[in-house]
């Protein structure tokens, strides 16, 4: 049997505020989990929020360019390591050409 972390759960003191916060385990037969380290179950959520959200950036993309804007520029090729000066100096510039007035 695997344990498997299935949420987390925390207390309120007296004054209301939250305690620290306790992961809450529940066992799953071995043969349930994947070489990911994912329950089957939990795949499949995976590939259906990933499906969900491909579909509303697509959406997202087409009409950026259905407004004449080139979305290319904006993305960027090193999926490597996407924590990079690059990167953040990239979605700064983004950001910055976004609030101009004159788009």
């Amino acid at each position: 049997m695997a344990m498997v972390q299935v949420g987390s759960m925390a207390l309120r003191d007296a004054d209301g505020n939250f305690l620290p916060s306790v992961p809450l385990y529940a066992d799953f037969p071995d043969e349930d989990i994947q070489p990911s380290g994912f329950t089957k179950r939990e795949e499949k959520n995976l590939q259906d929020i990933t499906e969900v959200f491909f579909l509303k950036f697509k959406q997202y993309m087409d009409g950026c360019k259905a407004l004449g804007m080139d979305m290319e520029k904006y993305l960027i090729d090193d999926t490597d390591d996407m924590d990079t000066d690059e990167s953040r100096n990239a979605g700064k510039q983004y950001r910055q050409r976004n609030t101009d007035d004159s788009i």
